[in-house]
């Protein structure tokens, strides 16, 4: 089941990954903007989908940054207020 997300609780996420210093798979960049809404799963945790926000990297064909699933723990989904 899909779960829209609040602008603050977008912003959580994005400070969680940052955190974690997650990149880019194709341009190593750290700049990944949260989508709107994250999807439930089994156990309590969510699905959040990331967008790199390089849209000029050469390493992005066609000007579109690399969008991925991450998946985001019980105990972090607390933290960003989804729990």
């Amino acid at each position: 089941m899909r779960r829209p997300l609040s602008p603050n609780q977008r912003r959580r996420v994005e400070r969680l990954v940052r955190e974690k210093e997650e990149r880019c798979g194709l341009c190593g960049s750290t700049g990944l903007r949260c989508e709107e809404d994250a999807a439930t799963f089994v156990g309590g945790g969510f699905n959040v989908r990331v967008l790199c926000t390089s849209t000029g990297a050469e390493a992005h064909a066609g000007g579109f940054g690399l969008a991925r699933d991450y998946s985001l723990t019980p105990e972090e989904a607390r933290r960003v207020g989804l729990g």
